[in-house]
C-alpha cells in the first residue's frame, strides 16, 4: 500500500486502566476523516482472580459487531512482572471513521496498551 506522503503519519500508542467489569469499554475510535491501523494490543487482568475477557469491533454504519476473540485471562498479579497475559500482534486490525475497538472483562481492574497509527482518508483524485 502506498500512501500519501504529504501528511506526516506517526504511531502513537495509548494505555487504559479500567475498574468496569462485564461491560464493553471503548478502547479506541479514529478520529473523524481519518482511518486507525492497529499494530499491536495487549491486556493485562490484575484483579487477583482469572476473568472472560472478549474483544470486538463495533461498525458504525450498521451498529453491528465483530468478535475478535474470546478467552480467559488467567490472574496475573505477580509483583514486577511486566508481561501482559493476552498479546494480539496480528492480524492488523483496521477502523474507519465512527468504528469502534471494545474490551470486556468479567473482573477488574485491568489495563490495555495499544499501538496504532491515526492517518487521514486520502481524498480521490479524478
Amino acid at each position: 500500500v502506498e500512501l500519501d506522503n504529504a501528511g506526516g503519519t506517526q504511531y502513537k500508542m495509548t494505555s487504559i486502566k479500567s475498574t468496569i467489569e462485564d461491560a464493553y469499554v471503548n478502547l479506541v475510535t479514529p478520529s473523524t476523516g481519518h482511518v486507525m491501523i492497529i499494530k499491536h494490543l495487549a491486556f493485562k487482568n490484575l484483579s487477583g482472580s482469572d476473568a472472560t475477557a472478549s474483544l470486538r469491533i463495533l461498525e458504525a454504519t450498521t451498529n453491528t459487531y465483530v468478535p475478535l476473540f474470546e478467552t480467559t485471562l488467567e490472574d496475573n498479579t505477580v509483583t514486577n512482572d511486566q508481561e501482559y497475559d493476552y498479546a494480539l500482534t496480528s492480524p492488523t486490525i483496521v477502523l474507519e471513521a465512527g468504528d469502534r475497538l471494545a474490551f470486556q472483562l468479567s473482573e477488574q481492574p485491568w489495563t490495555s496498551t495499544i499501538h496504532f497509527m491515526e492517518i487521514p482518508v486520502p481524498q480521490l483524485r479524478a
